[in-house]
């Protein structure tokens, strides 16, 4: 049995996020690369914030799955409300870095996850994407880009 798996496993084609994409049906558009951009700057978010983007709940779920099908997006499990934040994989700051959309140096570490600190962030997020909609906001840039573009690393705009 022990050797059938391990053929089977063999076999297996290790397929690129695109040739995933055309199984799921799910593209990355602009705004969903922007939310992206989003979640690694603020390390994760919640359905509740990724609602504030979107709005209809079956494109949130539908969204979530996407990314998680693709590997761009892991789920980090909270034991409190939210019971779920989700943050970027490697794949996912990669596809970003790809597209000149990274803003940030580092990348979310799940042993650096802090409940005391998780509602903050998501507060914070959730001002952001309240924020940029309006008209007279032309960029907004968490603490964590403040100090790549006072070193010239980022420019924005």
């Amino acid at each position: 049995m022990k050797e059938m798996i391990e053929e089977r496993a063999i076999k297996e084609d290790v397929k690129s996020p695109e040739e995933k994409g055309e199984e799921i049906d799910f593209k990355i558009t602009d705004k969903v690369a922007n939310l992206m951009m989003r979640i690694a700057e603020n390390n994760y978010a919640s359905r509740d914030e990724i609602g504030v983007l979107f709005t209809s709940y079956g494109y949130r779920f539908r969204l979530i799955k996407g990314l998680k099908s693709l590997g761009m997006i892991s789920e980090l499990k909270t034991h409190v409300i939210p019971s779920k934040v989700y943050f970027l994989t490697p794949l996912g700051y990669d596809y970003l870095d790809s597209r000149g959309l990274l803003r940030v140096p580092d990348h979310f570490n799940q042993s650096n996850f802090r409940i005391a600190t998780c509602f903050h962030t998501l507060a914070g997020l959730e001002v952001r994407l309240i924020f940029e909609k309006h008209e007279k906001v032309s960029s907004w840039c968490p603490e964590r880009c403040l100090f790549q573009l006072r070193k010239g690393d980022l420019k924005i705009g």
